[in-house]
């Protein structure tokens, strides 16, 4: 079982059109055994503008 605190993982700028700004740890993924899970932990400032995600329902 893997057991770390999050701050102890380098967090990385996330690649992705209107995410500037934010910040992405990689938690656990295929480099830790999981080939079909990853948990992430996504940074994002006070100020910083984000766009919806297509997980997000329109009406949200």
């Amino acid at each position: 079982m893997k057991v770390n605190r999050s701050n102890q993982i380098e967090a990385a700028d996330v690649q992705m059109q209107g995410a500037e700004g934010c910040r992405v740890r990689w938690l656990i993924d295929d480099a830790d055994g999981a080939p079909h899970f990853a948990m992430r932990e996504f940074l994002v400032g006070p100020s910083e503008p984000t766009s919806l995600s297509h997980h997000v329902p329109s009406s949200a």
